[in-house]
């Protein structure tokens, strides 16, 4: 049985990061609060025992991409469980993060997940992104916004991009199948710069993880209008 507190803060750092105790105490409240519900409603398919690299670890690698920096603002789209959106939060406090997903069941667990770790400067949204992306409020908002395996990149990225400002990046964890589909993305069409890909190794054989951030050109909502 691997020993979450333990596992987690040695993998994080060795990426260069240093977890305090309080965090890594939020971390694995967090992990408790997701399997205690996740035994009674369908929260993710991912075991126990793996969620401390294929959830937790796997949503951290971002890190990488998001400097400890105030006044930043990060939207994840399709949060679902809360990841990467409340693990990126724990690790950096000071950044405004706004957890958004299309099931209301979903948005209240967020909203009980929230209120459970007390954590501030984090809200939750409800509603499909293609709708959001209308509210004035929302537009060319965010510094940061982030994807899960969510589906086929392109349309993931026509998701993402009203909401974010210019020279914003999209940071998105890439699935299978996106990966596959990688050398059919029209990027450039969507005024979109690859900055970089995050290539990382899980422990334990759980597989290589692929990160690609993008950065938003000025004239990128036109491009895709």
């Amino acid at each position: 049985m691997i020993d979450f507190r333990n596992a987690l803060g040695s993998s994080l750092t060795s990426l260069g990061e240093s977890p305090t105790p309080s965090q890594l105490d939020l971390l694995e409240q967090f992990n408790n609060i997701v399997y205690e519900v996740n035994s009674r409603t369908n929260l993710t398919r991912i075991k126990r025992v793996d969620s401390v690299y294929l959830h937790f670890l796997d949503s951290l690698y971002a890190l990488e991409a998001i400097p400890p920096t105030e006044d930043q603002r990060l939207l994840d789209i399709g949060s679902g469980a809360g990841f990467p959106g409340i693990p990126l939060k724990i690790m950096r406090p000071d950044l405004e993060v706004t957890l958004m997903d299309s099931s209301r069941k979903k948005v209240e667990f967020l909203s009980y997940v929230l209120s459970e770790l007390n954590l501030k400067g984090i809200t939750t949204l409800h509603g499909k992104a293609e709708k959001l992306a209308s509210r004035s409020e929302l537009k060319s908002h965010f510094h940061y916004v982030t994807t899960r395996a969510l589906s086929e990149l392109d349309k993931s990225i026509q998701l993402a991009l009203p909401f974010l400002m210019d020279r914003g990046t999209y940071i998105a964890y890439l699935g299978p199948n996106q990966r596959e589909n990688l050398a059919h993305s029209k990027l450039s069409t969507f005024g979109m710069d690859v900055k970089d890909t995050l290539v990382k190794t899980l422990p334990e054989n759980m597989g290589e993880r692929h990160i690609m951030l993008l950065s938003k050109a000025q004239d990128a909502l036109a491009k895709v209008g």
